[in-house]
């Protein structure tokens, strides 16, 4: 999962380079925490 938001996410902003992508497993949950540059907010 955490390939394909990166994926998606690196091709829609202008800084593909300062994304940062962390996934955070639960029992039956995932979190997916997104970071990127400020001016491609």
């Amino acid at each position: 999962m955490k390939e394909f938001v990166a994926y998606i996410v690196k091709n829609l902003v202008d800084h593909p380079d300062k994304v940062k992508i962390n996934e955070i497993g639960g029992t039956q949950t995932l979190i997916i925490e997104l970071s990127v540059e400020k001016s491609d907010m």
